[in-house]
């Protein structure tokens, strides 16, 4: 995966200008993506990538682990306090606004990371932690605490969160000839 692919998501526009504000004006988040990303590189791009991990997160309060999977077009919204744990899986298009945390609960065998699918919106101020999978296009409200599973379209909110309904996507009318 490549650092460019999250570009779009952040450049309003594709001058040089743009890309150079676009990595600035963020706080940080896609500094922390960049540092992220080069930890998969050779030997040479992962001390780079510490580096920049760690002034990232002295500076701006983002933790983003090294060996977390984040898909391509990942966004958050506003900075402050990001914290993405060791083994969450994110899907591609993902938005997640401020203050959230995605980590570990449980321990012994239950101990486990969450796994977000693709189009997943979290609010901000929002935990979703312990071994749980939150399908394709699922909307997670604002300080919502998510310790349970989702399916996909679901949208969910409240301490702890629940199904509030499940907004199935408009069906596209067939062509008849």
């Amino acid at each position: 995966m490549s650092v460019w692919e999250d570009l779009p998501v952040y450049c309003y526009s594709p001058t040089v200008l743009g890309v150079v504000v676009a990595f600035f004006k963020m706080d940080g988040v896609p500094l922390a993506l960049v540092g992220h990303r080069m930890m998969q590189g050779n030997v040479c791009q992962r001390l780079a990538g510490r580096l920049l991990r760690k002034i990232v997160h002295i500076t701006y309060g983002i933790e983003i682990h090294p060996s977390a999977e984040i898909g391509t077009h990942f966004y958050v919204g506003h900075i402050g306090h990001v914290v993405i744990g060791e083994k969450v899986k994110i899907g591609n298009n993902c938005t997640i606004l401020h203050f959230f945390t995605l980590g570990a609960a449980g321990s012994g065998a239950r101990r486990g990371y969450p796994q977000l699918g693709d189009n997943v919106y979290v609010g901000a101020h929002a935990v979703v932690i312990g071994d749980i999978t939150i399908g394709n296009h699922v909307t997670i409200g604002a300080a919502s605490v998510v310790t349970k599973s989702m399916p996909d379209y679901a949208v969910c909110a409240g301490n702890p969160a629940r199904i509030l309904r499940i907004k199935l996507p408009k069906e596209t009318p067939s062509c008849v000839e």
